[in-house]
């Protein structure tokens, strides 16, 4: 069963809605981004999130996908220059493609 590694940019209920429809990732392994101003996380998913997050062993796997998303965008630079979504992501997949060429 695929799992989903991302950083708390990724914690909205809307987009863990696309993962599950629309990708089948029953898991996501996201760091959640406390929403209230006492530090807790007020919707039910969230709160599921927070336990499955501590609960996650292989969560100190993703520092392998960090490092290379690093070493991505400083090698092929942060930045996309087309303007189409077809564009952006045949450029996106060129960058990847010249990045694992190269190492």
């Amino acid at each position: 069963m695929p799992k989903l590694y991302a950083d708390a940019g990724y914690d909205a209920k809307w987009v863990h809605g696309i993962y599950c429809e629309k990708f089948g990732i029953a898991t996501t392994v996201i760091k959640p981004a406390c929403c209230a101003a006492d530090g807790s996380s007020r919707a039910e998913r969230r709160s599921q999130i927070s336990a499955d997050y501590l609960k996650a062993q292989d969560f100190g796997l993703r520092w392998k996908v960090e490092s290379n998303m690093s070493a991505l965008k400083r090698t092929t630079g942060s930045t996309l220059l087309a303007r189409k979504p077809i564009n952006l992501l045949k450029e996106a997949a060129l960058k990847v493609l010249a990045y694992a060429l190269n190492h």
